[in-house]
């Protein structure tokens, strides 16, 4: 009966054509944007870090987000040590962490961020070998960064102004020097080089210390850091110094730090803003646009379950004889009707197959744009419960849209069939 039923469907190629690239289109629009819009939630909330309030130049809240959690927008500016020393007090009621970040330099488009070890505890990192900074010009590379860009320890590398590509017009003369890389972790940090606060001042103030390639680090002269016992000494000893943000995370979320962001916001010369707020603005900005297309893919899909329906009506019509034919050889009016719902579900079951083909397809293309721009990925292969979803729902409608052709298929009067003919 299969064998049958795909020799009546290769007999209409064109209204099978039609049928199954409609629902391969539908299967594999609905089946993408479902995986694009939950691995774009998933990835967003996994480099949150517990981050609560972010302080950085005036500007666009959503742009102070994107670029000082995700690091796929540019600053907003930069702000004094001296606007905010007051929220790195170690003794703050309300402030649990306080990290800055310097942001400004690449390598070959990765973000150079000068940091505290603070950051690590953030997005609980780990190195995979070697150490963190201990001196200036010391860098500690995120997993996917060091592969990348194929850095091991003892590689040295030179920074481009900006998140360039090629920036040698705009190359510095420090020689940054990798001293770890960190394992992988699954969020932003795996595509960042990570170094003190103090290498980003030295680098733009334009002192140069070029290293020879056997230069011992231990012996490299630190009177920056021999004066202060940690990080914040050397932060809070410099008002005058500029970094570009700071992620705070609170010890408890009460009425007191939800009133915090509106007072920095109206009473400083800084900006205060919210993660999740903005987070949830840009849901539902994406959100938008993502449902509609869902809708239409949904939509696209009915219109193939009327294809089929009026493929198999239409080829009904027409086969009439050759049905009461398959009768008299001894078929029953249930064969014959199943023979129409296979043939329904043959070319449902290779338009989800097309369709689930085409949407991971799809993923791979999407995953590899965004990792040039963004150095972000997609999982284009994973499979999940759309999948079977989407082709379960798929074939109980295709079943669907063969009934009625089938019960009229059962109905068929043999003899006044073949006296017609």
């Amino acid at each position: 009966m299969i064998k049958l039923a795909w020799k009546n469907i290769v007999s209409n190629p064109f209204g099978s054509i039609l049928s199954i690239t409609l629902v391969a289109l539908s299967v594999g629009l609905v089946i993408f944007f479902s995986h694009v819009n939950r691995q774009f939630q998933r990835t967003m909330e996994s480099n949150t870090a517990g981050v609560h309030l972010i302080l950085a130049a005036k500007g666009s809240p959503l742009q102070t987000v994107l670029c000082n959690l995700y690091h796929i927008d540019n600053p907003t500016g930069n702000i004094s040590i001296d606007e905010v020393k007051a929220f790195f007090n170690p003794k703050h009621p309300l402030i649990d962490k306080a990290v800055p970040l310097s942001i400004g330099d690449s390598y070959r488009s990765h973000r150079i961020v000068g940091t505290t070890k603070e950051f690590a505890e953030l997005y609980n990192l780990n190195l995979q070998e070697g150490n963190w900074w201990l001196h200036s010009l010391e860098v500690v590379a995120g997993h996917r960064a060091a592969r990348n860009l194929n850095l091991k320890i003892g590689s040295t590398f030179k920074s481009s102004h900006g998140l360039i590509e090629d920036g040698m017009d705009h190359t510095h003369d420090d020689d940054f020097h990798v001293v770890g890389i960190l394992d992988r972790s699954g969020t932003v940090a795996d595509n960042l080089l990570l170094t003190s606060f103090e290498t980003v001042w030295q680098v733009h103030e334009g002192h140069s210390h070029a290293h020879d390639e056997e230069h011992d680090h231990g012996a490299h002269d630190h009177s920056a850091h021999h004066h202060y016992s940690n990080e914040r000494e050397l932060l809070l000893a410099n008002p005058e110094k500029d970094i570009t943000s700071v992620l705070m995370t609170f010890k408890n979320q009460n009425h007191q730090t939800l009133n915090m962001m509106r007072s920095i916001n109206e009473n400083s010369t800084v900006q205060a803003a919210h993660p999740a707020w903005e987070l949830n603005r840009l849901y539902s900005m994406v959100g938008t646009g993502t449902k509609m297309l869902t809708y239409l893919a949904w939509l696209i899909g009915i219109v193939s379950i009327i294809s089929i329906f009026l493929s198999l009506l239409q080829s009904l019509r027409s086969r009439k004889y050759e049905l009461a034919l398959i009768r008299v050889l001894g078929a029953s009016p249930g064969n014959v009707s199943t023979l129409i719902v296979v043939e329904g579900l043959i070319q449902v079951l290779i338009g989800v197959i097309i369709g689930i083909l085409f949407a991971h397809i799809g993923l791979l293309f999407v995953d590899t744009l965004i990792q040039d721009a963004y150095r972000y990925n997609l999982t284009a292969w994973k499979f999940g419960n759309i999948e079977m979803l989407v082709a379960v729902v798929a074939i109980l409608l295709g079943i669907v849209s063969a009934l009625w052709p089938a019960w009229l298929a059962y109905r068929t009067d043999v003899s006044k069939t073949l006296q017609r003919r």
